[in-house]
């Protein structure tokens, strides 16, 4: 394996963690899904 995948498979687990940790935080204060929409733009 070859650092250019690693990147890769270690960003793609961040920005699953990451997406996951949002979802569980929106459930519980559905408020917090304006800052992730500002956030996205």
């Amino acid at each position: 394996m070859d650092i250019a995948t690693l990147i890769g498979v270690i960003a793609g687990l961040a920005l699953i963690f990451t997406a996951g940790a949002a979802y569980q935080t929106l459930l519980l204060d559905p408020t917090n899904l304006l800052f992730v929409i500002a956030g996205g733009m």
